[in-house]
Order: structure tokens, then C-alpha cells, then sequence
């Protein structure tokens, strides 16, 4: 089993409002926003229940065993060497792991340079569907997947049906997380 944990980068600045509200979904930019809307179309109907709309969602970083999925490199670093950039704080958020959802950025960004190039593109319903397919539950991989050269892979526990492999991932929140379930990447409370 996978220890897992949802991680986060905020600009320094952004910390008071974090403080004072929580955490919320924040406007992406326009390509974000039109690949969103498109995929959020394509949502199947017995997940609707089920996974958040990403117009909805917060954007996240996976933690695997101490580590961090990173999404730019796609490598798998140390959270001690994981890199935020100047003016930027990592944090730690605290939430089930029934709450989070792994989402395949590869799928993703396959439907967003298709819907740059051509919106008619017939193949892009298709993309869509396969994003949704490779959507997992966090309890999921953290039960059913394990680590390998870098990348989830599924165990033998894993059930039929679900991605095999996942290299470049982000984590989904449907919901407002709490400033008092934020911590700094050292575990130390935002709010001290």
C-alpha cells in the first residue's frame, strides 16, 4: 500500500487569503479553461456522482512515500528536493484520500493540443472518453498500485479494467479545503 499525500504550490502572497478562507479553485488560464469545459462535456454519466467537474476542481501534486510526482519534470523527486521557485510555498493538504482524484496529465494534454489544432477533430471525443477512463480514486492507488522506476503502476491487486501505468499525474479536489487542514511541507500548521 501507498502512503500518499496532496501537495500544493501557492505563491508567498497568496498565504494571508489561504489563511483567512481556505483553499479554493482558482481561475486557469483561457486553453486551461476551453479543455476544462470540453472534458467536463465528455464526463461519463455514472461518474457524475462520483469525480469532480474540473471547472470545479483544485489542482494538486501527488506524494508518494515521500516523494513528489513532479508534473513538469514527470520524474518522481524527493519531497525535501522538490522545487517550488522563488515567491512560492509548498504545503501539505490534509484530506481523505476518498476526497482526491489522480488525473492523467499525458490524457490531458493529449485533448488540450488537439482542441488548440482543430475543435472538429473527430478523434477528440474519444481522448475525452480515455482521460475520464484513466481518472482513478487516491484510495484506489493507494490500495491497488505501487511505484516502479518512477512511475504508478498496477499491482496484481489491482481490478480489471483500470490503467496499467500512470507517469505524469495531478491530483483533482472537488472541495474548499480548510485552512486548518493546510499544513507546510514540514507538517507545521499554516495557521501558527
Amino acid at each position: 500500500m501507498l502512503n500518499l499525500s496532496v501537495l500544493y504550490k501557492a505563491p508567498v502572497e497568496s498565504l494571508p487569503s489561504i489563511v483567512a478562507t481556505g483553499l479554493l479553485p482558482e481561475t486557469p488560464d483561457k486553453e486551461t479553461q476551453q479543455t476544462n469545459q470540453y472534458l467536463d462535456q465528455w464526463r461519463p454519466a455514472e461518474l457524475v456522482d462520483q469525480v469532480p467537474q474540473r471547472q470545479k476542481s483544485i489542482y494538486c501534486y501527488l506524494g508518494i512515500n515521500g516523494c513528489v510526482l513532479d508534473v513538469d519534470s514527470g520524474e518522481l523527486v524527493r519531497q525535501s528536493h522538490w522545487q517550488a521557485g522563488p515567491g512560492t510555498v509548498r504545503l501539505r493538504l490534509v484530506t481523505p484520500p476518498e476526497t482526491a482524484f489522480v488525473s492523467d496529465l499525458t490524457a490531458y494534454d493529449q485533448v488540450r493540443s488537439h482542441l488548440a489544432r482543430d475543435r472538429s477533430d473527430p478523434r477528440l471525443p474519444t481522448l475525452a472518453r480515455r482521460y475520464w477512463f484513466r481518472l482513478l480514486n487516491a484510495a484506489v492507488v493507494r490500495d491497488h498500485y505501487r511505484i516502479d522506476q518512477g512511475a504508478i503502476v498496477a499491482a496484481p491487486s489491482c481490478p480489471p479494467g483500470l490503467p496499467k501505468h500512470l507517469r505524469r499525474v495531478e491530483v483533482l479536489l472537488a472541495s474548499k479545503v480548510g485552512s486548518t487542514d493546510i499544513q507546510t511541507l514540514s507538517g507545521r500548521p499554516i495557521m501558527a
